[in-house]
């Protein structure tokens, strides 16, 4: 008989039609489930809940989803927790040249819509080696990768070649002094596309920095919250203990008016 061990899976994505089919679809399996639709409060959740199962949506409030992911992946994830990105075709398309740096902070990406079915088969059987390679097709891979990017190094060295050997006959035929145009326009290329790695990189530490400052702001309203607490119990801890000894000065004036009745009857 097959044991199975219900599990935790929190969903950090807007409300959209087939979340709520995958969040009913896992409750129906006795899973405890949870639905954040922020990135603030998704990871706020992570470190409070401790999900074994984190699906990560394309359309998150607050953050951008790669800043959620690099941040779970890197600060909160541990080893024996699923992080699970699901994007539909388009937004994939988009992130196809930068794949290698969505694929740095978690490899499991599924495209949406994709079979519920599958989708919780892989979730469960996620720490299971064997079930892993039967269900490694939910998965999905990027065109741009392991063979087609061994063919395109290959392409770059045979033209590094050519331009090496390019650039030796210019040297014997022009003088030492001369640019070859061809090595400016490259240069050029090389410099822009630095440009835009610093641009994104800087993009990316204004996101985490906003969440830093968020992250400092709530810490500072519940240390704020605390405070208010322990000022309203020590001084209900001073009311309890002035109407303690009212109490008591109440049983002994009873006390006495009680002696001086009998006495008087």
């Amino acid at each position: 008989m097959e044991n199975l061990i219900e599990k935790k899976v929190l969903f950090i994505q807007k409300d959209s039609p087939f979340v709520a089919e995958y969040i009913q679809f896992f409750k129906n399996k006795k899973w405890e489930v949870e639905h954040c639709i922020s990135g603030a409060s998704g990871l706020e959740k992570i470190a409070t809940w401790e999900p074994d199962v984190i699906i990560v949506g394309q359309e998150v409030s607050g953050f951008n989803p790669f800043i959620v992911l690099k941040n779970i992946s890197s600060v909160i994830l541990s080893a024996s927790q699923l992080l699970l990105f699901l994007a539909d075709e388009d937004f994939l398309k988009k992130i196809e040249r930068d794949h290698e740096k969505w694929e740095g902070v978690t490899s499991h990406i599924v495209k949406v819509p994709v079979n519920v079915e599958k989708l919780y088969e892989f979730c469960r059987g996620w720490n299971d080696e064997t079930s892993r390679l039967h269900l490694s097709d939910v998965l999905y891979t990027f065109p741009k990768t392991k063979i087609t990017e061994g063919s395109m190094t290959q392409s770059k060295k045979v033209v590094l070649v050519k331009e090496e050997i390019k650039k030796e006959e210019v040297k014997k035929e022009l003088p030492v002094s001369s640019i070859d145009s061809n090595d400016v326009k490259a240069l050029r290329q090389y410099l822009a596309l630095k440009e835009k790695e610093l641009s994104e990189l800087q993009a990316d530490f204004g996101r985490t920095q906003e969440q830093l400052n968020f992250t400092s702001k709530k810490a500072l309203e519940m240390e704020s919250e605390y405070k208010k607490l322990a000022e309203q119990q020590e001084t209900l801890h001073k009311i309890c203990e002035l109407l303690s000894r009212e109490n008591e000065e109440l049983r002994e004036r009873y006390s006495k008016d009680a002696n001086s009745r009998e006495q008087e009857v």
